[in-house]
């Protein structure tokens, strides 16, 4: 008896073991460097093709594979609402660390939480914030179809139309400011453009008249005679670009409420193109992206690339502090917001 129970111990146990070696192994952690080898991020550009956003987001992804080897990334072009279409898509993603967007903070995010967009889907803190780059100052340019040479003259214009890609972003803030405190006459904005792009080529066309934007993409526009300018800088401080070129508070010398405007569109409307992603990517994939995006901003060849459509690099902005900067850019007294949309509902027309 004892030697069957002897028997019966062996092979249960040979039959444990032989079990054991069938069972799959746990597998082994795949660390973020191998994760993005193997797999391809697709790079969400929330304005069409041709603008300073797509440019942008082209540049990071062409230099991807530069930081991150056998690293692969695509661009899908997804434009729509202001950047909303694309900016909800990736709010909605599967934060695996594979899909990432591209667009402006200050032209999408915040004026959609702000002004309290009915096309926004997201929460502007809901975001993982990745890089901030290109931060400038705004300035005033005007179609190099106008006659009008001098601020003085263009002041005394009646009639101006001004250039936006959405109803409530940057662009039409910024002209909001130009025409309440130059105090333009019959001015109106012109809503509706896919990118900055088709707003510079309709500027140059003659078929708008003025558009406030970064003063280094319209550097660039003036030297190829798309624009004629800048005017004058729509901020509270000069820029780095222009630093000779007047404010509009040093030139309008605005009353107590028109410098609250002022105030609230410099704390809100932030130039720049800003790369994010959806909230929930594991910390050490966030980690590694936000490393890797400052990578590519310092090599060579990207500066070098940047500075055909940015003259003047500026510090980029690293994720974890756009997470504060955030925070303050919904900060702006409610009053204020009222007087904004106030302006924009007297000025703002569908293209």
């Amino acid at each position: 008896m004892r030697k069957w129970l002897t028997v019966l111990v062996v092979l249960l146990l040979s039959f444990s073991l032989v079990i054991g070696a069938c069972a799959p192994k746990a597998p082994t952690p795949t660390s973020p460097a191998e994760f993005y080898a193997k797999n391809t991020i697709t790079n969400t550009i929330t304005f069409g093709p041709g603008g300073g956003v797509d440019y942008a987001g082209r540049l990071f992804s062409s230099y991807w594979s530069s930081v991150v080897e056998g690293g692969t990334m695509v661009v899908k072009n997804m434009e729509g609402g202001g950047g909303l279409v694309g900016a909800n898509y990736v709010y909605a993603a599967k934060p695996d660390g594979l899909i990432i967007g591209t667009g402006m903070v200050g032209a999408t995010h915040a004026p959609a939480v702000i002004f309290e967009d009915p096309g926004r889907k997201f929460e502007l803190g809901k975001f993982d914030w990745i890089i901030h780059t290109n931060t400038a100052a705004h300035v005033l340019t005007i179609s190099p179809k106008l006659p009008y040479n001098t601020l003085d003259e263009l002041r005394k214009a009646e009639g101006l139309k001004f250039a936006t890609t959405g109803a409530t972003n940057k662009y039409a803030v910024g002209a909001i400011i130009v025409i309440e405190l130059l105090g333009l006459k019959n001015a109106k904005i012109i809503a509706g453009y896919g990118s900055s792009a088709d707003a510079s080529l309709a500027l140059s066309r003659g078929e708008v008249d003025a558009f406030v934007a970064s003063e280094e993409e319209r550097k660039v526009n003036i030297e190829r005679g798309l624009a004629k300018g800048p005017f004058l800088t729509v901020e509270l401080e000069r820029g780095r670009l222009f630093p000779n070129l007047p404010t509009i508070t040093e030139i309008a010398k605005p009353s107590p409420k028109q410098l609250s405007l002022v105030n609230a569109y410099a704390t809100s409307m932030m130039a720049g193109q800003t790369v994010f992603a959806p909230q929930g990517i594991s910390p050490d994939k966030l980690l590694f992206l936000r490393s890797k995006f400052e990578e590519m901003t310092k090599l060579k060849g990207f500066q070098t690339q940047s500075k055909l459509q940015w003259p003047i690099l500026s510090e980029p902005i690293k994720g974890a502090d756009m997470e504060q900067k955030i925070k303050e850019l919904v900060t702006i007294p409610k009053e204020d917001v009222a007087q904004i949309k106030q302006l924009l509902d007297k000025y703002v027309q569908a293209k």
